[in-house]
C-alpha cells in the first residue's frame, strides 16, 4: 500500500511540473437558442437577443511540446430576451439560464504562441428563471425543473477554437460550439442550426 502512495505522490509531482492552471471570462453569442435545448423550457423567440457570460477554470497538462490536454470547469449564465409592442404598450420577456459545464479539450500548438483546440462539453442546467415586463407591470419566477430527470437537464456540445498566448500569461480565444446530442445519448447528431460563438480573455498562472 505504501508503494502505491509513493507512486501516486510521484505522479502528482510530475503532473504539477507539466501542468498550468488559469481562469477565463467568455462572452458568448447564442444562435437559435443552444442554451434552450430542453423541451420543457424551449420557446421560439424570433429576433431575440441571446447572450452568455461564462467563467471558466482550466488546466493545461503538457503531453509534448505541441500537444496539451485541457480539462475545464465553467459556470455559464445565458440570457434570452425578446421584446415587442402591442397597442402602444411595450413588453419584454426573458429566460435566464444557469449552467455548469465540464469540458475536455485537446490543444495543439501550431506556431509560436498560436494554437487550435477541439473537444467536448457536458452541460447541466442548474436553474432557469422567467421574467416578464409589460409597461409598468413586471414579474419574475423560477421555472420548475423538479419534473425533469437528470438526462433531460443535460446536453453535449463540441468545441472548435483558436487562441493566442501573450507573454506566456494572457490568453485570447475565439470558440465555435455546436450542439451534438441530449443527455440520454439517444440520437447523436451535429445540428448546424444550434451553435454559439464566443470570445474570451484569460490569465494563466
Amino acid at each position: 500500500m505504501k508503494h502505491y502512495c509513493v507512486l501516486f505522490l510521484f505522479f502528482l509531482y510530475i503532473l504539477g511540473i507539466k501542468a498550468q492552471i488559469g481562469v477565463q471570462v467568455f462572452a458568448n453569442q447564442n444562435t437559435n437558442d443552444i442554451s434552450n435545448l430542453i423541451n420543457y423550457t424551449s420557446n421560439d423567440l424570433p429576433d431575440a437577443f441571446n447572450l452568455g457570460i461564462q467563467l471558466t477554470a482550466f488546466s493545461k497538462v503538457k503531453l509534448s511540446r505541441q500537444i496539451k490536454i485541457r480539462p475545464e470547469l465553467a459556470v455559464l449564465k445565458s440570457i434570452h430576451t425578446n421584446s415587442g409592442e402591442i397597442s402602444n404598450k411595450k413588453w419584454t420577456q426573458s429566460y435566464i439560464y444557469n449552467w455548469i459545464v465540464v469540458s475536455s479539450h485537446l490543444e495543439l500548438l501550431v506556431i509560436d504562441d498560436f494554437y487550435v483546440l477541439a473537444g467536448v462539453n457536458y452541460n447541466y442546467l442548474l436553474s432557469n428563471r422567467y421574467k416578464w415586463e409589460w409597461s409598468d407591470q413586471s414579474t419574475s419566477l423560477p421555472l420548475e425543473l423538479d419534473e425533469l430527470n437528470f438526462n433531460s437537464r443535460t446536453n453535449i456540445t463540441s468545441t472548435l477554437g483558436v487562441g493566442y498566448v501573450i507573454k506566456k500569461r494572457i490568453s485570447l480565444e475565439c470558440r465555435y460550439e455546436n450542439y451534438v446530442t441530449n443527455g440520454d445519448l439517444t440520437s447523436i447528431t451535429f445540428n448546424i442550426n444550434k451553435f454559439k460563438i464566443g470570445a474570451g480573455i484569460g490569465i494563466i498562472f
